[in-house]
């Protein structure tokens, strides 16, 4: 649980199995689970999981790796969805909605564990397609919106997406994946007028996000410090500051948050090319935009965090 000032204890998680028709398993504490989800946003990537529980009845493990023949005469287990929520007690939430990819079972003496390799969403939403016009002077970001709602997946959108507007109509007709990209490298790139006012898009934990850039009005900052959970002091890298967390299920990719820290190190094999002034001008403190989120559990051991990788906003 989380109390006001901010502590919590109690570490908690819900992990539903589900089949396409509607059958499920569900596993919870005290069962022992270890996981690892990782995202890395940009429209060609997705969330990817190992989750591996421990303990399980050998007929549920026989459940889980169950399987039938498709019309094409391969053979696909029966359970491929998988949701995982953790946290703490009472405060819990979804940190992955997935496909599973592979099933496994294996052996610790004395205890038998079925381990899951995921992705974050299936073959059918990848090939999402869509095919539609919209008339003159439509929204941009209606038609942005729009393209990606073709995935089948709830659409969020962080800060004002002012876009501009179709002048003269537009038509689509091909990949969602393919035009949601080529949109925002026509609105971000190419065109001055909005070089300043374009967007970043990812799928995160079962959600397109679409990230306004530039002039937009973004969402208030989310405050990471010692005081909200925060482990340890900010790690500088080249490219990027690695936060780790309490494990929070709220981050989201591109989502910005207000770093407070004392101190920071540098990472070990980058040192000799880092210049302080350029990458961490005010000691590991200020506003950042999330780049990346992965979470990291193992329900009896150390590991329970959540680790951002964030940069300065665009």
């Amino acid at each position: 649980m989380t109390t006001p000032n901010g502590v919590r204890w109690g570490r908690d998680y819900k992990v539903t199995i589900s089949t396409d028709q509607g059958a499920e398993v569900i596993i919870k504490p005290p069962m022992q689970i270890r996981f690892r989800i990782d995202n890395y946003p940009g429209g060609n990537n997705v969330d990817v999981a190992e989750i591996t529980v421990f303990g399980l009845k050998r007929e549920t493990i026989d459940m889980l790796l169950s399987s039938h023949e498709t019309s094409k005469g391969d053979r696909q287990n029966d359970y491929t969805n998988i949701k995982i929520e953790a946290g703490y007690e009472g405060d819990i939430g979804q940190i992955m909605d997935a496909t599973i990819i592979t099933t496994s079972m294996s052996r610790q003496a004395p205890n038998q564990y079925i381990t899951f390799h995921c992705r974050g969403f299936n073959q059918q939403q990848e090939n999402a397609y869509i095919v539609r016009g919209w008339p003159a002077n439509t929204p941009y970001a209606d038609i942005v919106r729009d393209i990606a709602a073709a995935y089948g997946l709830p659409v969020r959108v962080l800060g004002n997406l002012d876009l501009g507007r179709a002048l003269k109509g537009y038509a689509v007709q091909g990949s969602a994946k393919v035009e949601l990209n080529k949109l925002r490298d026509t609105l971000v790139g190419k065109q001055g007028l909005y070089a300043l006012r374009g967007f970043e898009w990812s799928i995160y934990n079962g959600v397109v996000v679409i990230k306004a850039l530039g002039g937009s009005a973004p969402d208030a900052p989310i405050e990471v410090s010692a005081t909200t959970g925060m482990i340890g002091m900010p790690k500088i890298g080249l490219n990027f500051i690695t936060v780790e967390t309490l494990l929070d299920p709220n981050f989201i990719v591109h989502q910005r948050i207000n770093l407070i820290a004392q101190s920071r190190i540098y990472s070990g094999s980058e040192l000799s090319s880092i210049n302080p002034s350029n990458i961490d001008p005010n000691a590991g403190s200020g506003e950042y935009q999330i780049f990346s989120v992965s979470h990291s559990g193992d329900f009896y051991g150390g590991e329970w965090k959540t680790s951002l990788e964030v940069q300065r906003p665009r």
